[in-house]
């Protein structure tokens, strides 16, 4: 076994003592900063530099509440045979479509746009991701997830209780 040299292990303290210092010092100050902007405006710094991630934060929890919770379905659901239901359907498809997001944000789920979507494409990041961990997307899963989204825009007004 190979011995470190002095300055290897002055460079391993270095390190360590940075991550150190931006994790148990700085980063704790910068949540207090945020919970402060976030009464202040309703979201932070932390939040627009990733408002992607943060939005799948918010979104899912509550579409889960008002699937629980609320009271209606749209006015725009009235003619169908069991609007209740539908409408839980609706719910339902917006919440796994945000949860898939997260998981793509995560890296635990790679996602191909339809419109991009082949077989042989698939196959090929199938055959890069798979040694990462990473899952790749089916074209059903990627319907069902472009579905939940179209959902989301289209009933996006009717999101209240």
């Amino acid at each position: 076994m190979k011995r470190k040299t002095l300055k290897q292990v002055l460079k391993d303290i270095r390190s360590s003592l940075k991550h150190f210092w931006f994790w148990k010092v700085i980063y704790p100050i910068k949540k207090v900063k945020y919970f402060i902007q976030r009464g202040k405006h309703g979201w932070s710094d932390g939040d627009w530099y990733n408002l992607s991630y943060y939005l799948c934060d918010i979104i899912v929890p509550c579409i889960k509440k008002l699937k629980e919770e609320g009271n209606g379905y749209p006015a725009s659901l009235d003619s169908q045979k069991s609007p209740v239901k539908r409408w839980q359907n609706i719910l339902d498809n917006i919440i796994y479509t945000f949860e898939t997001f997260r998981k793509v944000i995560n890296n635990k789920v790679e996602y191909i746009p339809l419109q991009e979507y082949t077989p042989k494409l698939r196959k090929k990041l199938v055959a890069h991701y798979k040694k990462h961990g990473i899952k790749v997307l089916t074209k059903k899963e990627i319907e069902k997830v472009e579905r939940g989204f179209n959902l989301f825009k289209e009933h996006f007004l009717d999101l209240w209780d």
